[in-house]
C-alpha cells in the first residue's frame, strides 16, 4: 500500500524537494502552500501522485477546512516557516521561539 505523505510548505525549497522525492518513490502526496492555485501549479511540476492545496498557518482557524479533503495521512512533513532576519551574529532566542510558538489558537481546539 502506498503512503500518504502531506507536505506543509511544499511549493518551494527543501519542501518541495521532500514532496518530489516521496511522488517519485511511490508516495501520494498532498503539498501545500498558502496560495491553492500556486500549490496546484506545483503539485502538476511534479511526476507521481501530487495534488495541491492551500493552507495558510498564519490562519489556524482556517487549516482543519483545508485539510478535510485528506483521506489519510501517514506522514507530515512541516517544511513551511515564517522568514526573519535572525542572523547568526545577531541572534535572539525571543524571535526564534515566536516562529514556533506565536499561536493563538490553543492546541486541541
Amino acid at each position: 500500500m502506498a503512503s500518504d505523505v502531506i507536505v506543509i510548505g511544499g511549493t518551494s525549497g527543501i519542501g518541495r524537494e521532500i514532496a518530489s522525492i516521496y511522488a517519485a518513490n511511490g508516495a501520494r502526496v498532498a503539498l501545500s502552500g498558502r496560495d491553492e492555485e500556486r500549490a496546484s501549479g506545483v503539485a502538476a511540476e511534479l511526476e507521481g501522485d501530487v495534488r495541491g492545496l492551500g493552507v495558510d498557518l498564519a490562519e489556524p482557524h482556517t487549516i482543519g477546512a483545508s485539510l478535510r479533503g485528506l483521506e489519510r495521512v501517514d506522514r507530515v512533513v512541516l517544511a513551511a516557516v515564517e522568514r526573519d532576519n535572525n542572523s547568526v551574529r545577531d541572534y535572539d532566542v525571543d524571535t526564534a521561539s515566536r516562529l514556533l510558538l506565536d499561536m493563538d489558537v490553543p492546541f486541541g481546539s
